[in-house]
C-alpha cells in the first residue's frame, strides 16, 4: 500500500463516505421523535434509530477505511454501492408493478405513486446508474492495488459480496420475523 499513492477517486468517495455518516447520523438523531407513531410495520422509534445509526456508522468508518486503504473499508463500501444496485434494480423492475400492488394490499400510506411511474424510473434509473459506475470504479487496478486487492479475481471479489449481502438479508429476515411472526404464534398458542 505503501507504494500505491490514494486514487484521487477512492479520496474523494472516503470524504464523502465519512462526512456523509457523521452528518446523516446528526440530522437523523436531531429530527427522530422517539414518541411518534411510525405506521410502516409497527416498528419502533428506537429499533428504527439503532438500525439507522448503525448505517451511518458504517458508512463513516467505510470512509475511514477507504482513507487509510483498508480492504474492509473497500469491502464495506463495496457492499454499500452493490446493494444500491440492487436495491434500485428491483425498484426499475417493482414499478409497473405498483398499482396492481395497490389494489391488492392497502400500501398508499408507504408508496405515494401520485408522482407517475416516470418520476420513480428516472430516481432508480440515475440511481443504479450512479451506484453501479462507483462500484465499478472500485475494481479499477489502480483502486484494487491500493487496498492490496489486485491479486484477488474481480468475480471472486463480487461473489464475496453477494454472499456478505445474502447473509446480511437472511439475517435481517431473521429479526423481522422474531418481531412479527414469533409473537403472533405465541399469540394463537402455538
Amino acid at each position: 500500500m505503501e507504494d500505491n499513492p490514494r486514487p484521487i477517486g477512492v479520496s474523494i468517495l472516503a470524504i464523502l463516505h465519512l462526512a456523509g455518516g457523521v452528518i446523516g447520523e446528526s440530522v437523523f438523531i436531531y429530527r427522530l421523535d422517539l414518541d411518534m407513531d411510525i405506521p410502516i410495520f409497527g416498528l419502533s422509534p428506537a429499533l428504527i434509530l439503532g438500525v439507522i445509526i448503525l448505517f451511518f456508522s458504517l458508512v463513516a468508518v467505510s470512509g475511514i477505511g477507504l482513507w487509510k486503504g483498508k480492504k474492509w473499508g473497500w469491502y464495506i463500501a463495496g457492499l454499500f454501492y452493490l446493494y444500491g444496485i440492487l436495491r434500485n434494480g428491483l425498484s426499475l423492475i417493482i414499478v409497473p408493478l405498483i398499482p396492481l400492488l395497490m389494489e391488492t394490499v392497502p400500501v398508499t400510506d408507504i408508496i405515494d405513486m401520485s408522482r407517475g411511474p416516470v418520476y420513480y424510473y428516472s430516481r432508480h434509473g440515475i440511481s443504479f446508474a450512479v451506484y453501479f459506475l462507483i462500484y465499478i470504479y472500485l475494481f479499477k487496478n489502480n483502486v484494487r492495488e491500493f487496498f492490496s486487492l489486485a491479486t484477488q479475481k474481480k468475480w471472486k471479489l463480487v461473489f464475496i459480496e453477494l454472499g456478505m449481502i445474502s447473509a446480511i438479508g437472511v439475517i435481517f429476515i431473521g429479526f423481522i420475523a422474531s418481531i412479527f411472526v414469533v409473537p403472533m404464534l405465541m399469540h394463537r398458542g402455538v
